[in-house]
């Protein structure tokens, strides 16, 4: 069994703020005694909740309200988990790891605020949150249009610093205007197959097609509505499936969307439940290659 694991998405950094837990130990999805198994990164996500933003100046004063907190939290715990702009330091780490990003790109008020973000070490950027902002549309909000002008010049300097475009919460028309346009690989961090569960937050057959050409990965989201009816561990392994079939065993990884859902297949509890799964890919017979390639590799590459 592997012992290495990058998770693509969770929202466990702002649970911790909003309800003054503990990043050590908590009662939600993901702390530091859960990933005891592991040698891991995981992606924390600085959501941009537009319900919680209203209460604040800006949407980026509340970034620095949610950042300041996460990094009191990585303090006081250095000993056993450091951030990390590079994945590859996976492979050498002696702590776990955290990659940093934010959540809704509705903080973007010029693209000067992409250089701050980068300076605050924030890897990845989802352009959308369910609202649709200045960058580009969502996929629930049911507007029209794509990737903005503004998008345009937010990816453009993206693609030149290194920051990751991640296209989950991405309308259809925003999805295939990135991928024209971006020089780089692009990640879906928390996403399934729609021909399996019918979600306009889940992408199309020929979305993933593009997104291997494009050399990107999509994580597999772990929230029921987003995998199908009566969600459990089997369901999990359909998609994973589905997207294999396509051809794309260097293409998927995983984006549990932990603390960023209110429940979670039968037989999945928390980050520790990842045993679970990679004992079921060994029972599937998975060569170790693919196994490695899903819970960390195919990851690795893109946000080396």
């Amino acid at each position: 069994m592997t012992a290495k694991l990058i998770d693509a998405h969770n929202d466990t950094a702002s649970r911790l703020f909003w309800e003054k837990e503990s990043l050590l130990e908590n009662s939600f999805h993901v702390d530091l005694k859960k990933q005891t198994f592991f040698s891991s990164l995981l992606v924390y996500a600085f959501f941009m909740d537009p319900e919680k933003t209203v209460g604040f100046s800006s949407p980026l004063s509340y970034f620095d309200v949610l950042y300041d907190n996460f990094v009191k939290e990585l303090q006081k715990n250095e000993n056993t988990i450091k951030i990390t702009m590079h994945a590859e330091n996976l492979l050498r780490s002696d702590k776990q790891l955290a990659m940093l990003s934010v959540e809704g790109g509705s903080l973007i008020e010029s693209v000067e605020t992409l250089d701050y973000l980068w300076e605050k070490q924030i890897k990845i950027l989802t352009l959308t949150w369910n609202d649709s902002n200045r960058l580009a549309t969502s996929a629930v909000s049911n507007d029209a249009g794509g990737l903005t002008k503004f998008g345009h010049q937010v990816l453009t300097r993206m693609n030149e610093i290194g920051m990751l475009a991640d296209l989950s919460h991405a309308s259809d028309q925003t999805f295939w205007d990135v991928l024209e346009h971006t020089k780089k690989p692009v990640l879906v961090s928390h996403s399934n197959a729609r021909a399996l569960c019918f979600h306009p937050r889940n992408i199309t057959d020929n979305m993933f097609r593009a997104l291997m050409e494009n050399g990107g990965v999509l994580g597999i989201n772990f929230y029921p509505p987003f995998l199908g009816e009566n969600a459990t561990m089997e369901t999990i392994f359909s998609h994973i499936e589905h997207f294999l079939n396509l051809g794309g065993e260097n293409h998927i990884g995983f984006g549990a969307d932990f603390d960023g859902v209110n429940c979670l297949p039968k037989g999945i509890t928390d980050f520790s439940s990842f045993s679970d799964i990679i004992n079921e890919m060994e029972r599937r017979n998975y060569t170790t290659d693919l196994v490695e390639k899903i819970c960390y590799k195919n990851m690795m590459r893109i946000v080396k």
